[in-house]
This record gives C-alpha cells, sequence and structure tokens, in this order.
C-alpha cells in the first residue's frame, strides 16, 4: 500500500469521528441505516441480557457442583472419622484380648505347676491311711502325747451348714488343745472345714484351740486362706 493510500485513509478516518457523531444525532435516517448495517456485528441489548442470563445459569451450575463436592467431602470426613474410631475401638479390643490371653496363659501356667506338684504328690508309694498313720506318729513325738480321735454331733449345723457328725484328732498338752486334720493334699475348703470344727469344739467346751492341717501337699491359696484365718498349715512329705 502506497503513503497516499494510507494517509487517505487516516484523513478519511478523522473525518468519520469528527461527523459520525453530527450524523447520528441529527439525522434519524442515517441512524437506522447505520443500526441496520451493523445488526449481526454489534452485540444489542438483548444479546447482552441472553448472555448475562447464560453467565447467571453457568455460574449457579458451577456454584451448585461446589456444593455438592462440598457435601460429599463432608460425608468422607464423616466416614474417615467413624473408621478410625472404629479402629480406636478394635484396637482395645485388641489390647483387652492380649491382656486376657496373657492372663490364660499365666492360669495355665500355673494350673500346670498344681497339676505337676500334685502328680509327685500321687507319686508317694503310700495310701492314704498309711500316711495318716505315719504323720500322726510324728505328730506324737513331736507334741508328747498321742493324738486321739474327738468326734461330736453337730446339731445345729455349724461345720457342714446342716446336722451332721464332726470328726477331728486332738491332742491335749501343756502347751493347749490341738485339733489335727491329716490329708495327702490340702485345699482352701479343707481350711475353712478346720475353721468351723475350732469354732464347734469351742462352743462345746469353751475352750479355744489350736487348728493344725498337715498335707503332703498345699497350694499356695490354700496357704493364703489359713494365714488370713488362723489355721496352720504344715507339709510332711
Amino acid at each position: 500500500m502506497s503513503e497516499e493510500s494510507l494517509e487517505g485513509e487516516k484523513d478519511l478516518m478523522e473525518i468519520l469521528k469528527r461527523e459520525l457523531p453530527l450524523l447520528l444525532k441529527g439525522d434519524a435516517g442515517f441512524r437506522i441505516e447505520l443500526v441496520s448495517a451493523l445488526e449481526g456485528v454489534v452485540l444489542t441489548k438483548e444479546d447482552y441480557a441472553k448472555i448475562m442470563d447464560l453467565f447467571v445459569k453457568l455460574k449457579n451450575d458451577f456454584m451448585s457442583k461446589i456444593a455438592e463436592v462440598e457435601d460429599l467431602l463432608k460425608s468422607l470426613t464423616s466416614k474417615i472419622d467413624e473408621m478410625e474410631k472404629k479402629v480406636n475401638e478394635y484396637n482395645k479390643i485388641i489390647e483387652e484380648l492380649k491382656t486376657r490371653i496373657s492372663g490364660f496363659e499365666s492360669s495355665l501356667n500355673s494350673m500346670k505347676e498344681e497339676i505337676d506338684k500334685i502328680k509327685s504328690v500321687s507319686k508317694v508309694p503310700v495310701t492314704e491311711e498309711v500316711y495318716q498313720e505315719r504323720v500322726r506318729d510324728i505328730l506324737s513325738q513331736e507334741l508328747g502325747t498321742k493324738l486321739r480321735s474327738w468326734v461330736v454331733y453337730d446339731a445345729d449345723g455349724l461345720v457342714y451348714g446342716h446336722p451332721a457328725t464332726v470328726e477331728a484328732l486332738l491332742a491335749v498338752t501343756g502347751k493347749g488343745h490341738f485339733l489335727v486334720k491329716i490329708k495327702p493334699i490340702v485345699t482352701p475348703a479343707d481350711v475353712g472345714e478346720m475353721k468351723k470344727i475350732g469354732e464347734l469344739y469351742y462352743k462345746k467346751l469353751s475352750i479355744e484351740p489350736r487348728l493344725l492341717i498337715v498335707g503332703n501337699y498345699i497350694n499356695e491359696e490354700a496357704r493364703r486362706v489359713a494365714k488370713e484365718i488362723g489355721v496352720e498349715v504344715r507339709t510332711i512329705e
């Protein structure tokens, strides 16, 4: 394009800028002609309104999707919290089970030890009668007097909870009255029975006896109970 052409276009643009506003204000026909010529090229108010409506719709759809995502995130967060809570509960249950299993193992080991001890007792090559006679001889020598049977009828059921005949061994010495029971294996129940026999003896004779149980095997629970209620226990193999 030549310099003359460029200069001509510039002049034309200057004329349009100067004269076009005057023509639009003063010549209604020209204004109509110009709007008609620009139709489809320049956006109208209706076009702007349609664009704004579309924009608002897109904005609302977008905000709705964001709200759905937020609700989904809240739901997922809540489910994760519930899962963490359940995991913590399961961990507590597992720890409790571990503690119980450990306790069971300890109990089983204790039971095994007790069984082993009882097995060793059961290997003693004597009958219960022979064992009792042997212990009676030992105690008679130690107490300086022969043990004799003490048999009484407990009409009030003090010892066994119902009327019954009660038996024990008795030794009367200068150190007091000794009530004695001899059993190969001594249990807490035997200790409790001996305590009741002592109470019956005091009720009948108004004399507080010393209580003694002799056994080949006495478990720890029996020893503990005997210490608490004042019954002497002793092991003689």
